[in-house]
């Protein structure tokens, strides 16, 4: 039976990081060869598909493309307000507009349906930036139980990061809630 380094006396082996794999030798002649799987990080690709009707929002599409190109160079973030009755698209704007842009938001387009977190006329926000970061693939074990945690948290996440966020709600204004 082959002995393990740390079984042999005088050797020792520290290994930090990640490595496709590792290859650790023991003594002469004896190799031990431990595979690690890491998985790649999935670009969050959320935008829901878009409906074949879409007419008239020639001017909208411009403006939104002259928002984003504009403020190109700008390195804070940048706020885009779509404001209308419910029913008048939207959704379907923002998510046209933001498809074909995919290459400018290269780590990711997240889709978040504020209602989902709504409970009765209040919304949680704790929840909405939890869903948020899991789009992100943060680790649950490292999100905070409070609003300024997960704030804190998810500007330090993004704060390097390019992405597209589109956010709808669909009923009434609501309430916010922490």
């Amino acid at each position: 039976m082959a002995q393990r380094p740390d079984d042999i006396p005088n050797i020792r082996m520290d290994v930090s990081g990640q490595a496709e794999s590792v290859v650790q030798i023991g003594q002469a002649g004896t190799v031990n060869q431990y595979i690690t799987r890491t998985h790649r990080p999935i670009t969050p690709r959320q935008l829901p598909a878009t409906s074949s009707h879409f007419l008239n929002r020639t001017e909208e599409l411009a403006a939104l493309n002259a928002i984003v190109e504009v403020d190109e160079s700008r390195p804070a973030p940048r706020v885009i307000l779509l404001d209308g009755e419910m029913g008048v698209g939207r959704t379907n704007l923002a998510t046209r507009w933001g498809r074909p842009l995919k290459d400018r938001f290269p780590h990711g387009t997240i889709y978040c349906d504020i209602d989902r977190y709504r409970h009765a006329d209040t919304v949680n926000l704790i929840e909405v930036l939890t869903k948020l970061l899991r789009s992100l693939q943060v680790p649950e074990d490292t999100m905070f139980g409070d609003i300024e945690g997960q704030v804190d948290l998810w500007r330090s996440v993004t704060d390097e990061l390019s992405l597209l966020v589109v956010s709808t709600t669909l009923r009434n204004r609501p309430t916010w809630s922490t």
